[in-house]
């Protein structure tokens, strides 16, 4: 069985720097703010993610696996991705 992914320090601070420049649209074409409510404790949790686009689909790609934020997308049906000032 597959070890678990953890958050180190640096992908924290490396998070925590792009949130706030892709919130302003100034982290990239295809990154976003992934927001979604947590299973158990119902609080809004956001991430940057970026989007994989190929022959005009979208993708929503977790390289680390099965990580909260999919466990926690899984739960709720439904996620809010900001790319600079507008929400989808």
């Amino acid at each position: 069985m597959a070890r678990a992914y953890h958050l180190g320090r640096a992908r924290r601070l490396v998070n925590a720097v792009m949130a706030p420049l892709a919130r302003v649209g100034l982290a990239g074409r295809h990154t976003y703010v992934l927001t979604v409510v947590g299973r158990t404790s119902g609080t809004r949790y956001s991430i940057p993610v970026i989007l994989v686009e190929a022959r005009g689909e979208r993708w929503l790609v977790s390289p680390y696996g099965e990580v909260a934020w999919v466990r926690n997308a899984r739960a709720a049906g439904e996620v809010q991705l900001t790319p600079g000032a507008t929400s989808r």
